[in-house]
């Protein structure tokens, strides 16, 4: 037998694991050299109404953005939200 998965939550909002057909990351290249792949990517969290709850984007120097919102049940709508940012 396994263990025994901890459910993510973000805001007291779990995390849904089963997303499909939603965007969920990206890639983009950041135009340096011709011989250089640097890029930027980004990834967003749902919840298990597919409610956008988290995204975090990292740029090719290692600094970071991620917005928490914290969405209303039955209506859907934010709440509030929170972001963080770490520039390198």
């Amino acid at each position: 037998m396994g263990a025994a998965k901890k459910n993510k939550t973000i805001e007291g909002q779990t995390v849904a694991t089963s997303v499909k057909g939603l965007a969920t990351g990206s890639w983009t290249r950041v135009a340096t050299t011709t011989a250089e792949t640097k890029g930027e990517t980004a990834h967003t969290l749902y919840d298990v109404k597919y409610h956008l709850v988290r995204t975090h984007n990292k740029n090719y120097l290692g600094g970071y953005t991620y917005t928490d919102s914290k969405v209303d049940a039955f209506t859907g709508q934010v709440q509030y939200t929170i972001e963080r940012h770490r520039r390198f």
